[in-house]
């Protein structure tokens, strides 16, 4: 069952839901599909650095304070980012539509804190958050800047 899940590994299946979410509006949106591409391979080495986490965790190579992680939030958001797939792939929205729920996504996951980082983390935590809490506001920026850009010309 899904609720088994330790938080990291939800962490991470949401940086993969991302990048499925990204990959389909690439597909839908052939204009924008090295945009979309991009932020796309960002989520999926997301991924793959939260299943490090996970691999060092499940080693004991670090510790991470599992209640921490608010995890109704990351399910929320994992359930959110499923709709927003099954959305991308029967209904093909628009680029303004594909760049407002990139922004909402991006801005949600800093909005719920979920990579902030505490002084008693482990230091490889400490920098895996950090570095994916520091990509995540690039990605909203450069998502806000591509919106702009969109409406600007619509």
């Amino acid at each position: 069952m899904e609720s088994d899940k330790n938080p990291i590994e939800e962490l991470a299946n949401n940086e993969l839901l991302l990048n499925r979410l990204y990959l389909a509006y690439g597909n839908n949106l052939v204009d924008m599909k090295g945009f979309w591409d991009e932020i796309a391979a960002d989520e999926r080495r997301h991924y793959e650095m939260v299943m490090e986490l996970l691999r060092k965790e499940i080693s004991g190579e670090i510790f991470v304070h599992e209640d921490r992680f608010d995890i109704k939030a990351i399910r929320s958001f994992g359930d959110e980012m499923v709709k927003r797939i099954n959305e991308a792939e029967d209904t093909k929205p628009d680029a303004i539509k594909s760049l407002t729920v990139s922004v909402q996504a991006e801005h949600n996951l800093l909005e719920r804190n979920i990579f902030e980082v505490f002084e008693s983390d482990d230091f490889t935590l400490q920098d895996i958050l950090g570095a994916l809490k520091g990509e995540t506001e690039e990605h909203l920026k450069t998502v806000e800047n591509k919106l702009k850009e969109y409406t600007a010309n619509s």
